[in-house]
């Protein structure tokens, strides 16, 4: 990387966002800035904004799309030379909407889509990115598709659907209009896009301002939650109409809660304080011996574990045969060759 054609060894310099989102870049002789790797990450799940043939990209050298390339000159140029320089890198595409290429997988994708033609088991749709934030209340129940084009000159002017209810709307900033985010807006989002998982030269948590050198976060293990594998799922440049739902600013991992206020798995209860008290006063061992159940799962029924309802369902048989007054002996004669 640090050599070049013709094989001698050059200065290269780096702008970087993130860990995954950077860039390479050197100079040539007259001073030019010349892009020599850069990272698509967090830009891949975007469609094209135009055409870049393969057999173009192989014969000049590119691993990636040349909007990729020219988005990142506009980034070090905002960054590097100004919002004047920035200004003269803007492309006529940053003003097309931010679209994105998604799949029908499931049945219930297409459940209010069934009358239109295009919308088929893994066909593939377009999705423009709403700008939730300049909607009126519960933005995030808004999710577009519409017929694939991957002409974006047609984006403006298409009819989109709402995937949940069916009904057709436009996009656009006119009244009754659906607002959404640009490429340009998507690319400033990406310029600012903090490292949460490192800190700052003061050592405070990354912003969106943070600059120069970051340090190492250190972690102190608390409380364990379950978190998926990555915070936004569009980093990792699918195709899945999951991909709509969410916001493209989400920086930190989605935690999974559970449904209700259960605290233990629904196949296990612990007894009432009634029959752990009963639990008490007997012989746990000859009990567990009669039984076949283990004096440690007796243990923890009697202090209130929960316990499985298999074990449970015996144990109050023999609370309920002794309740009635038979002899712990006969009761756990009776119990036991019932349970067997």
């Amino acid at each position: 990387m640090n050599f070049d054609s013709g094989g001698q060894q050059r200065q290269l310099y780096e702008l970087s966002i993130s860990s995954k989102r950077y860039c390479l870049y050197t100079y040539s002789p007259d001073g030019r800035r010349v892009i020599v790797k850069v990272s698509a990450h967090g830009l891949g799940y975007l469609m094209p904004p135009f055409e870049d043939p393969p057999e173009t990209r192989k014969a000049e050298g590119r691993e990636e799309h040349r909007w990729i390339y020219e988005a990142w000159d506009w980034i070090l140029a905002r960054e590097l030379d100004g919002e004047e320089a920035a200004r003269r890198c803007r492309k006529n595409w940053f003003d097309y909407p931010a679209m994105m290429q998604v799949t029908v997988t499931t049945p219930h994708v297409i459940k209010h889509l069934k009358h239109l033609s295009w919308a088929r088991p893994m066909n593939f749709m377009n999705a423009p990115i709403v700008a939730h934030g300049l909607l009126p209340s519960s933005p995030e129940a808004l999710s577009l598709v519409g017929r694939y084009d991957p002409d974006p000159r047609t984006w403006n002017n298409a009819i989109y659907y709402d995937r949940r209810t069916g009904k057709p709307c436009r996009i656009g900033a006119e009244p009754g209009q659906i607002a959404y985010r640009s490429y340009g807006s998507i690319l400033q989002s990406y310029r600012l896009h903090p490292e949460s998982k490192f800190l700052g030269r003061d050592r405070t948590p990354c912003d969106a301002e943070t600059r120069g050198l970051l340090k190492r976060m250190t972690v102190e293990g608390v409380t364990k939650h379950p978190f998926r594998k990555e915070s936004n799922r569009r980093w990792m440049e699918g195709n899945d109409l999951s991909l709509i739902e969410d916001d493209e600013d989400d920086v930190t991992g989605k935690v999974f809660k559970p449904a209700g206020k259960r605290n233990y798995h629904k196949t296990k209860q612990p007894f009432p304080v009634e029959v752990r008290e009963w639990l008490r006063a007997l012989p746990l061992k000859r009990v567990g011996r009669e039984l076949r159940i283990g004096r440690n799962i007796l243990r923890r029924a009697r202090d209130g574990e929960p316990i499985a309802r298999s074990t449970q369902n015996r144990l109050s048989l023999l609370f309920r045969m002794i309740k009635r007054g038979m002899s712990l002996t006969e009761a756990l004669k009776q119990c036991g060759s019932k349970c067997n």
